[in-house]
């Protein structure tokens, strides 16, 4: 697989004629093998050359037909590559892999799932929220599911949905948000957005308990102390002074933090089983 694996590093790097020359030579060495011909298609397409990437696209499916390799062991191999693709932020490489593990097992949850976070991460919402609600439909029960979908909603600004999504994913599992602060800061987030200020601040209050280094909810409660006038000046004033100088001194972030549970995941896959 030693080729293989040089043609994905050339891939990903965009060194595309290196990678065809791999995959070529991988080809020559196994010519039964599926995967490689899928590869090179990429690279193909990438370089703008359609016939060729067909020509291996009709190989491939050829060989599958008759390949003695279980479809499903086969979509484990994308799944891992996507997985690769997806740490490394080759979001394009790793929305094609992940979609491949799906075509060869239509009821891969955790491909849909980190397809819809792939999407996410590219800002391609509705298709992040059209994975996430497979992942529902397939597993009902499914929290991160919900409060990623959450997020894509916020990020469309359509605020009901998203609340809706993230009070579901609460309910469906309570610990989940009692130790998980993002959760709550997302819908503190939404409750602002939608002016329900007294419930952005409780959830704001929560997710400080749950993580005290947290600097973004300390900047967001003082402002909307300011807001619905519990103080007169987010600089002057007592309450809203503090809770901006604990912001200052925990290293103030001014954006709502963007991770749900698609954090905690890419920080913690660090090695991935060979393929």
């Amino acid at each position: 697989m030693a080729y293989g694996d040089r043609g994905q590093a050339n891939l990903l790097s965009r060194k595309y004629d290196q990678a065809i020359s791999d995959y070529s030579e991988a080809i020559s060495r196994n010519p039964k093998w599926p995967d490689f011909y899928f590869r090179r298609a990429e690279v193909y397409r990438r370089k703008g050359e359609t016939a060729l990437a067909e020509s291996d696209d009709r190989m491939r499916k050829s060989l599958e037909s008759k390949s003695p390799v279980d479809s499903r062991i086969r979509a484990n191999v994308y799944y891992k590559r996507g997985m690769r693709s997806l740490k490394g932020k080759y979001y394009s490489q790793a929305i094609a892999e992940f979609s491949e593990a799906i075509r060869l097992k239509p009821d891969d949850l955790d491909a849909y799932f980190e397809r819809a976070c792939t999407y996410y991460l590219s800002k391609s919402y509705e298709n992040s929220i059209a994975d996430y609600t497979t992942v529902i439909r397939i597993k009902p029960d499914h929290h991160p599911a919900y409060h990623e979908r959450g997020n894509a909603y916020r990020n469309q600004g359509r605020y009901d949905k998203a609340l809706a999504d993230y009070n579901k994913a609460i309910e469906l599992s309570p610990e989940y948000a009692r130790s998980n602060s993002g959760i709550i800061t997302h819908r503190a987030n939404v409750y602002e957005n939608l002016g329900e200020y007294k419930r952005a601040i409780s959830d704001h209050s929560k997710a400080i308990e749950l993580d005290p280094n947290l600097s973004y909810p300390f900047f967001e409660r003082g402002n909307i102390h300011s807001v619905i006038k519990t103080c007169v000046s987010p600089f002057e004033t007592p309450c809203s002074a503090r809770l901006l100088r604990e912001a200052v001194k925990l290293g103030t972030e001014t954006r709502v933090p963007e991770e749900g549970s698609m954090g905690a995941r890419l920080e913690g896959r660090d090695q991935y089983p060979e393929s």
